[in-house]
């Protein structure tokens, strides 16, 4: 199929007359490559900032574009969806507007995960379908709504192999050549990734309302992860891009969703609600940890290292230290004796290991024994253990369950601060991957591989790089964990990632 992407610089509310001619042009010369889907982004009219007091008259106006896009659809058989602020039972809904081949709408979406001030001017929405089309199933989401992994993962789960994400995505910066945002960077790279399906992503450029600063950048991702074409930040422009929605066979671990109840509670019922409102002592809120990369080859090494990097630790002044897994089977006791006997007082080590069933598990250990234990299955009856630790609560994480948000997510509502990851590969997608999960829960990662690459590294709930060794080096390096940032949940004044959830539509990935 082939894709439309207009890249259309922002209008006022005042000039929603020539905003609409202009866009209505803009369709006609994409028109002219004759493509199957034209896209244009979030709010391509009116506008996105509400804040006039024409805004009666100019949502007056939308019957007639509307009517206008529909005679276009006739005329050269291909599909529009475009972005739209419209009146709908009497509030503005902020939509996603499909208009099929034969020129009726065929499907609507009212973004979900409000922005910013989108309060001040829209209506949220709570409902995630796809439509049919000849390529196979579409879904529609508009801009924050990326931020959600919930989302995409149910438009995927009913058959999406394509998603039409109408945006736009805010950015600052001197230079309009160099904007850029987090779901361009990397969020959408993993939301492909994550649930095997194609992305466009179709945004605004230019600065609207002189409050906002649009980051173009209109792109189409691929089921890899990988940026297939692209638009420049600061032109409005038309991006041609075929994609055959068919191809679409990357591997995804198997999820587990009897396991993903949490996601679907009330908000109010979570234990990450008392994390946010917890009151924190200063000097008790952030705590410094260390990592540790290193390569072994047997039990008598990895106890030799161990202790290296347990001392390396302490010079870090860090109780709390992540060692890397062992990479050999052994029996677990007799490891968790050997480095429990390294510890002193008020420290924790956690390791990962095989035992004699050729399991992988990771300990939390202190100079007494085993204060937490986790382990990889595929049965039943394994849960998502939360551990307290003085870091804060704790989960752990094994190999390419980085690929499944819910796993993370099942342990941000339970109020983790921090989640270990251990195993896995570490390349571009790994990387934008981990920063997702970081950024979409607004929790700390700590990741540590020893196969293909040698690393140990932490990233911030800002999805920032906190720490990391050097790559395939023997290192031990380290960072504050502060327990109030992985607590302060807003991404801007009115987006919070756990408020801003509606958990009475995610059943649908747990049942």
């Amino acid at each position: 199929m082939k894709l439309a992407l207009i890249q259309v610089k922002a209008y006022g509310i005042e000039d929603y007359i020539d905003n609409a001619e202009h866009i209505l042009e803009m369709i006609k010369k994409a028109a002219e490559k004759k493509p199957d889907f034209v896209l244009l982004p979030e709010c391509t009219y009116p506008c996105y900032v509400l804040n006039n007091k024409i805004i009666n008259k100019a949502l007056e106006h939308v019957d007639y574009l509307i009517d206008e896009m529909k005679k276009l659809c006739l005329r050269h058989s291909f599909y529009i969806a475009c972005g739209i602020a419209r009146r709908d039972v009497g509030v503005i809904k902020n939509q996603a507007v499909v208009i099929g081949k034969n020129g009726n709408i065929i499907h609507t979406h009212t973004k979900s995960n409000m922005w910013h001030f989108d309060r001040t001017y829209y209506e949220p929405g709570n409902e995630y379908d796809v439509f049919d089309t000849e390529f196979g199933k579409i879904g529609t989401i508009v801009c924050a709504d990326g931020r959600m992994p919930e989302i995409s993962a149910i438009l995927a789960e009913k058959g999406a192999g394509l998603i039409l994400n109408l945006a736009n995505l805010t950015s600052a910066g001197f230079n309009p050549k160099c904007l850029t945002n987090p779901q361009k960077e990397y969020m959408l790279s993993a939301r492909c990734r994550e649930n095997n399906i194609y992305m466009a992503l179709c945004c605004k450029t230019g600065v609207e309302g002189e409050v906002l600063s649009n980051a173009g950048g209109s792109c189409v991702i691929s089921p890899d992860g990988d940026v297939i074409s692209s638009l420049s930040p600061d032109e409005e422009n038309i991006l041609y891009c075929d994609i055959d929605v068919s191809k679409r066979n990357k591997y995804l671990p198997k999820k587990r969703p009897y396991l993903y109840n949490i996601i679907s509670k009330k908000t109010d019922e979570l234990p990450v609600i008392n994390f946010m409102e917890r009151k924190f002592d200063v000097s008790g809120a952030v705590n410094y940890i260390s990592a540790s990369a290193f390569k072994n080859e047997n039990l008598e090494d990895y106890i030799n290292k161990a202790q290296k990097h347990i001392s390396l630790g302490r010079i870090c002044k860090a109780e709390f230290m992540f060692l890397p897994e062992t990479g050999f089977m052994y029996d677990e006791n007799t490891l968790i004796n050997k480095v429990s006997s390294l510890l002193n007082e008020g420290e924790t080590v956690l390791i990962s290991s095989y035992n004699n069933e050729n399991k992988i598990y990771a300990s939390l250990i202190s100079r007494y024994g085993i204060e937490a234990l986790w382990s990889k299955t595929d049965d039943n009856t394994q849960s998502y253990l939360c551990a307290e630790t003085k870091i804060g609560k704790i989960g752990v994480i094994f190999g390419d369950e980085i690929l499944i948000p819910e796993i993370t997510r099942v342990y941000t509502l339970n109020g983790c601060a921090a989640v270990f990851v251990y195993g896995g590969i570490k390349n571009e997608i790994s990387d934008k991957i981990i920063k997702t999960r970081a950024s979409e829960n607004k929790i700390y990662m700590v990741r540590n591989i020893n196969n293909d690459v040698l690393c140990a590294e932490m990233i911030s709930p800002e999805g920032n790089s906190v720490f990391s060794t050097l790559k395939n080096e023997e290192q031990t390096s380290g960072g504050y964990i502060n327990l109030f940032s992985a607590a302060f949940k807003d991404v801007v004044p009115g987006t919070n990632v756990i408020y801003g959830r509606v958990p009475e539509s995610y059943k649908y990935l747990t049942e």
